[in-house]
């Protein structure tokens, strides 16, 4: 290890101590943390998605291909190599037909040709890689580039999807007395069951009112991981939170089911499962799939959670009212009802249809100059047309000539519905060559490339220094 690269492992220190309880000497010489998870190395794989390119950049603000990667695993404690040619003599070799999540794909332009580019496999048939050609980290279908794999490497000392081994899912020590009501052995297969079958959807894409098995919005989520362990439930937040026992944050354990609101006594927003080590999965809609995140990064928005188990499962009734996405407070049904909600601006509640609209169509494939309804494919501009038409709100065809519909606004004033116009990559043309849908939160609805419609991070990104204009479509 070179001295600088010693310098940043001294900077990363406290990682390392987290997440290692042990370490392996792996072929090649690599240094693995025991304890770091495929599931760790995807979620810090995504996160990163949309930081900028850059050659021979391993730093946290830039990447090139094999510098990405390096970062990714020192991150997690794993000291690996920051060149392609140093990453493929190390690790495991992997075959193409086992390759899982966590594992790095190595990529040439023909057979025998020097190795251009590595990636991180993220399950669900994508990778993330740093892309010269696109500027950034970005999420690619492996299906489409892989008659280029030159080889994958394994790095972690276990890639199977199961309960991490901080999740207290084992069994109780035969000499402690065991706790009444949580400490059963079948209690505890049963919490490891359900952290388990959470842990396998991890990056499933996130999908508008579906509840698997390729795609889920955060009750559908919820709803189809218990199913897997033999729990009937409705698929609406609601339902869910009305459902089990009920149990306070100093006691969660895997298998629980959490719920989470934007503000206090606000409708809940999004539910998850807990898996331990202060973590959870939950369906992102922002994110655009399923994610792992710390629990006590969110605590201030926990609304309840639910300790669900078989004997709580329940029959819809036949002709059920459409949920509306209120709750009463858990375990106090005596309180008079929640006020109701004010009624949202007219155009922020359009602006969620939007959202939601271009949702359901996350992953379809990308196509200079496509129709939707003819060819299942979108261009950015037949996107946005696509997507506004439904709600009712007609654009033209062209991203140029989308860009003089509405009024012009500040990069500073933006907001959930409003239109992002960009010039190529590279250019130092204002000539607009692409559109996409702000959806809030730093992320933009839309489609190009490999990925098709997806969401990518808007600030400190490659595609905001390549902003024209910003317009605000939608009535005020």
């Amino acid at each position: 290890m070179t001295k600088a690269r010693q310098q940043a492992w001294i900077k990363k220190s406290s990682v390392a101590v987290l997440l290692s309880t042990s370490l392996l000497i792996g072929q090649g010489g690599y240094v693995a943390a025991a304890s770091a998870t495929p599931s760790q190395v995807v979620q810090l794989a995504n996160d990163l998605v949309g930081t900028p390119y850059q050659s021979q950049s391993n730093a946290p603000t830039a990447f090139d291909s094999a510098g990405y990667v390096a970062y990714v695993f020192d991150k997690l404690g794993v000291d690996v190599a920051n060149s392609i040619s140093g990453l493929y003599s190390s690790g495991v070799t992997v075959e193409k037909d086992a390759i899982q999540p966590g594992d790095v794909l190595f990529f040439n332009s023909s057979s025998g040709a020097p190795l251009n580019y590595v990636g991180i496999y993220t399950g669900n048939n994508r990778f993330v890689y740093a892309s010269r050609s696109k500027g950034e980290v970005i999420v690619k279908d492996y299906s489409s580039v892989a008659d280029h794999l030159a080889g994958a490497r394994r790095y972690i000392n276990d890639n199977v999807q199961q309960p991490d081994q901080n999740d207290n899912v084992q069994q109780p020590d035969q000499n402690e007395k065991p706790n009444q009501d949580t400490d059963h052995s079948s209690d505890s297969e049963y919490s490891a069951k359900v952290a388990s079958y959470a842990k396998a959807e991890l990056g499933k894409p996130y999908q508008s009112g579906a509840n698997g098995p390729n795609g889920f919005d955060s009750a559908g989520y919820v709803s189809y991981v218990l199913g897997k362990a033999g729990v009937q439930s409705d698929d609406s937040i609601s339902s869910l939170y009305q459902m089990g026992q009920a149990v306070s944050s100093n006691q969660l354990q895997p298998g629980d089911v959490l719920f989470f609101n934007s503000s206090s006594g606000s409708s809940l927003n999004y539910t998850g499962i807990y898996v331990g080590d202060d973590k959870f999965l939950y369906a992102s809609r922002s994110r655009g799939q399923v994610v792992e995140q710390q629990f006590s990064d969110v605590a201030e928005h926990f609304a309840g959670a639910r300790r669900i188990t078989a004997e709580d499962s329940v029959q819809p009734p036949a002709n059920e009212t459409p949920d509306d996405g209120s709750v009463t407070e858990p375990d106090k049904p005596s309180e008079e009802p929640q006020q109701p909600q004010q009624p949202e601006e007219p155009d922020t509640a359009l602006a969620d249809k939007i959202i939601a609209t271009g949702e359901r169509f996350m992953g379809t494939p990308y196509k200079f100059g496509a129709e939707y309804p003819d060819s299942g494919r979108f261009d950015c501009s037949s996107f946005t047309q696509y997507v506004y038409g439904l709600n009712g709100i007609k654009l033209p065809r062209d991203s140029r000539q989308q860009s003089t519909v509405g009024k012009q606004i500040s990069k500073s004033e933006l907001r959930k519905g409003d239109l992002v116009f960009f010039r190529t990559y590279g250019s130092s043309s204002n000539r607009i060559t692409h559109v996409a849908i702000y959806a809030g939160n730093d992320q933009l609805l839309h489609t190009y490339g490999s990925p098709g419609v997806t969401y990518s991070k808007f600030s400190g990104t490659s595609w905001e220094d390549r902003v024209v204009m910003t317009r605000r479509v939608l009535p005020e």
